[in-house]
């Protein structure tokens, strides 16, 4: 039962950095930037409830005597600390790319393009 958040959180993971591969080597004033930055916070904003909401599946379980308790302590601390570090981190760099995509400045003879 305590593989499965980690199994949860490491799929996130390689969903934010497959994101992340679609932006490498782009300027920073593409639409497409734009676009990857409101999927990484939303992304962020989904794993966030997703893990908050197992801490309470964790709680259940417990108390229906499906998992014994030292079981769901190690589930529900290792849910907990994926539910603040991953959103965090993944947050922060979509945030970075709306700013970025914010304040660049487009090429001068073109319209913004993705």
């Amino acid at each position: 039962m305590t593989a499965f958040e980690n199994w949860i959180g490491f799929g996130l993971c390689i969903l934010g950095v497959v994101l992340l591969k679609f932006i490498k080597g782009k300027e920073p004033w593409r639409y497409g930037n734009l676009l990857v930055g409101i999927a990484l916070v939303l992304l962020a904003s989904f794993a966030f409830g997703l893990f908050v909401d197992m801490g309470t599946l964790f709680d259940l379980l417990a108390q229906s005597k499906k998992i014994d308790q030292t079981m769901h302590d190690r589930a529900k601390s290792i849910a907990g600390v994926w539910a603040f570090v991953f959103p965090g981190v993944v947050a922060a760099i979509g945030a970075n790319l709306i700013t970025g995509w914010v304040t660049s400045k487009g090429p001068a003879n073109a319209e913004r393009q993705g």
